[in-house]
């Protein structure tokens, strides 16, 4: 017998689990969006079945058990309900997640970019919608949808302000990345960074580990940009600490060109 459950949402170090099956807790398994367990014994027609299903932790924090009950053969369900509760509480150390959701959205230009299918250059308004949750496990998942998309984007995302990473493709503008290491509540260390051909669109993102409120933000671009930075990136959007020998693109606050070092 093949027990299935749609667990929604899903976080890295979950573990579901149904006790009353076999002499142990049996671990179900994740198959096609659904967590699958085959039983090894054998039942009979119109057997009752009662068993607890409950979901721990990598860190061990484990939630209240669900009792169920199913007859063999019975397409009924009536085992609807919370069944004794599913919240999952974080530890009392309080430096693992605890689950919590953000969501944001985010909108800027890309100045000087080119929209796919075309050759001429243009400012490109552009829409980031992202969430962000604090895992069981500590790590961070972040989800974005970039729209539109233009040639040669490359995001990024900041750790700590000196680490970059790319972010998953998903398809269809959606892109993803989880963090390795574990992040406290109210820390803000993560920043996006969209690199592409031509200039860099600078983007901020109000995040804090742990939060559950939605954010918006808007980017507006300072037209001075005297005092700024110098930043130099390759043809394929990349950000370059010492440019040597080569076509790289500088970008200063919001003036970007082409420069040529040999």
């Amino acid at each position: 017998m093949t027990f299935s459950a749609n667990i929604n949402p899903t976080m890295p170090g979950m573990s579901p689990q149904i006790l009353g099956l076999e002499e142990n807790p049996v671990v179900l398994q994740l198959e096609s969006g659904l967590y699958v367990y085959t039983t090894t014994a054998t039942y009979k027609a119109d057997e009752q079945i009662a068993a607890n299903f409950f979901i721990a932790g990598e860190n061990g924090v484990v939630s209240e058990t669900m009792p169920f009950t199913y007859t063999v053969g019975s397409d009924a369900n009536d085992n609807t309900g919370t069944g004794g509760g599913t919240e999952i509480t974080p530890p009392a150390e309080g430096d693992k997640g605890n689950g919590e959701t953000a969501t944001g959205t985010i909108l800027g230009v890309f100045e000087g970019a080119t929209l796919p299918g075309e050759e001429s250059t243009s400012d490109v308004a552009y829409e980031i919608v992202w969430s962000a949750t604090w895992n069981l496990n500590g790590t961070v998942t972040f989800s974005f949808t970039i729209t539109p998309w233009v040639v040669g984007l490359v995001p990024q995302i900041s750790v700590g302000g000196s680490q970059f990473a790319d972010l998953v493709s998903e398809g269809d503008n959606k892109y993803s990345f989880t963090t390795t290491g574990e992040y406290a509540e109210g820390t803000s260390p993560f920043a996006l960074y969209m690199p592409y051909l031509g200039g860099v669109a600078n983007v901020k993102m109000d995040y804090e580990v742990g939060a559950s409120k939605d954010y918006t933000a808007i980017y507006r671009f300072d037209s001075s940009s005297t005092n700024a930075p110098v930043e130099f990136f390759n043809l394929a959007g990349q950000r370059v600490a010492n440019p040597q020998h080569g076509v790289f693109i500088r970008k200063q606050g919001n003036k970007t060109s082409k420069v040529v070092i040999r």
